[in-house]
């Protein structure tokens, strides 16, 4: 249902969606600045000043070139529509792809070895209770493997 009905918002208010996530991103590091300076965080609330004022600049430079974008995604919206098996893929790789990901949890939890260590003089209780890691040079292998993988998926 939701599907469809993101199909039908982007056929007819594509012009206004393209414009809408274009500024979106200036808007929402123009705040995430401010609340980082607001905050004290002063090297983080100049940079999402700068990406907020590179997002302005992007979406000026852009806007004469909305009108084409939006008759693309009209296209290719429409060609989704008349063929729904698409969409069944789509979600059949969107499940095999959540299940994937919890095989990699499971997995690198088992390669990575760890370990719940107790402090068995804290009197067995939980709050006392660490989690060791042996193996953690076998994370950045796990990470890349699964970024391979979601990019195959996608």
């Amino acid at each position: 249902i939701l599907t469809q009905l993101a199909l039908v918002v982007l056929t007819k208010m594509g012009k206004s969606f393209i414009h809408c996530s274009i500024w979106t991103n200036a808007i929402v590091s123009f705040v995430v600045g401010i609340t980082a300076l607001a905050n004290g965080v002063t090297v983080l609330g100049v940079l999402f000043l700068f990406s907020a004022l590179m997002g302005c600049c992007y979406a000026c430079a852009v806007r004469n070139r909305i009108p084409f974008a939006a008759a693309n995604l009209s296209a290719g919206v429409s060609s989704i529509k008349s063929n729904c098996g698409i969409t069944l893929v789509s979600i059949l790789f969107g499940v095999v792809l959540f299940a994937w990901i919890i095989l990699w949890s499971i997995s690198l939890v088992g390669v990575m070895d760890m370990k719940e260590v107790c402090d068995e003089n804290g009197g067995g209780d939980e709050s006392d209770c660490i989690l060791q890691v042996q193996n953690s040079g076998w994370s950045v292998l796990w990470l890349l493997l699964l970024f391979w993988t979601q990019q195959v998926f996608k």
